[in-house]
């Protein structure tokens, strides 16, 4: 009788063990299968919205664009803008300016440059080696040097990480000019899939090189150059960019005449959105990395249909080679629109070869 309870209470606790055993495994699975869980779901977290600013500024250009706590200035416009552009920067939530870009030594570019440096804290200002001879730029430039600000010379080739996901190539000026409006600044911005174009005053001439140099100019966002003048936007260069959105910044009826009568016909003919800061106000464009939205004082967060990519990224199984643009530092499909010209190509084996050597991705085609 005592074998047969000693028995029992050996079959008993090894019940007890084993089911033990089995409930610490079971919790031990789903505390890993919870780790798995959060990690996928950090991988897959969506890029935070970049807002671009196209800000009213009457007949000259200014943008504002914010993204992850970074604020990046291209252009101020004339003087007398200072308390309007300092007013609706600081209505931003504008406390210090990271990166500050002027295009050109014109006024309705960078005339209240220097009352911005005086009223907020700029890390650093990229100009051209493009000087002037006026009250105003030397101003500029004593400003610059009196505030101590990091001064960065602008000229093709210069790619500029300004986030994780927020990524600048400037195209031009790759020479001297002659005409101050052509040795402006033209700066392509990426963010996820999406681009903007910005490009002062730059004239057929800078556009020209711009693609002869073959670089990727394709753009979701164009600003549209010179504030609308003939003298820019050529139609070359507008079916390269072939952009989803177009914004004029410039002057309610102002003396130049802009937007010119030709470039509002060749902006109709890309069959596109063209906002115009003298009938629409201050206009802000937010991108997720993948959508656009607009918002104006005449409407409110407008969708904005982007263009389909002209090339199918390949699923399969096939190996794929990669072609970088040596000036853009941007890769590209082997099918894509944008390829850049033999002699400015690179290949790459794989994506990751193309990323680890400093290209990003192109915003056409998807790679």
């Amino acid at each position: 009788m005592k074998k047969l309870r000693f028995l029992t209470l050996i079959l008993t606790m090894l019940f007890v063990f084993v089911g033990c055993s089995n409930e610490a495994f079971s919790m031990e699975n789903t505390l890993s299968n919870s780790s798995a869980l959060g990690t996928t779901t950090s991988s897959t977290k969506k890029l935070s919205n970049l807002k671009v600013h196209y800000i009213d500024v009457g007949q000259g250009d200014s943008q504002l664009l914010q993204t992850s706590g970074i604020n990046i200035l291209i252009d101020t416009g004339e003087a007398d803008q200072s308390e309007n552009l300092i007013a609706y920067l600081e209505s931003q939530g504008v406390q210090t300016i990271d990166y500050l870009f002027l295009t050109h030594p014109h006024t309705d570019h960078m005339g209240a440059a220097t009352a911005v440096m005086e009223h907020f804290p700029v890390k650093q200002v990229y100009l051209t080696n493009r000087t002037h001879t006026t009250v105003a730029y030397r101003k500029l430039i004593e400003t610059i040097q009196k505030k101590k600000i990091k001064r960065v010379q602008a000229k093709a080739g210069v790619s500029i990480n300004f986030t994780k996901n927020l990524h600048g190539t400037i195209l031009a000026p790759s020479k001297n000019y002659d005409d101050i409006n052509a040795s402006s600044i033209v700066m392509k911005i990426t963010y996820g899939t999406t681009s903007f174009l910005f490009n002062g005053d730059a004239t057929v001439e800078t556009e020209s090189d711009i693609l002869n140099a073959g670089y990727d100019v394709s753009a979701t966002v164009y600003k549209v150059a010179h504030h609308g003048s003939s003298s820019s936007n050529s139609t070359k260069f507008l079916r390269a960019v072939n952009p989803s959105l177009c914004i004029i910044q410039l002057g309610k009826n102002n003396s130049y005449g802009h937007p010119h009568k030709e470039i509002k016909e060749r902006l109709k003919k890309l069959g596109v959105p063209v906002y115009r800061t003298d009938e629409d106000g201050t206009i802000v464009v937010t991108s997720n990395g993948k959508k656009l939205s607009v918002k104006t004082k005449k409407t409110n967060n407008v969708t904005i249909p982007t263009s389909p990519s002209t090339t199918t990224p390949n699923t399969g199984n096939a190996k794929t080679t990669y072609i970088g643009n040596k000036n853009s530092k941007v890769f590209h499909l082997p099918t894509c629109s944008s390829l850049p010209n033999k002699k400015n190509q690179v290949t790459f084996a794989s994506r990751s070869a193309a990323i680890q050597s400093g290209y990003h991705a192109c915003s056409r085609c998807n790679p």
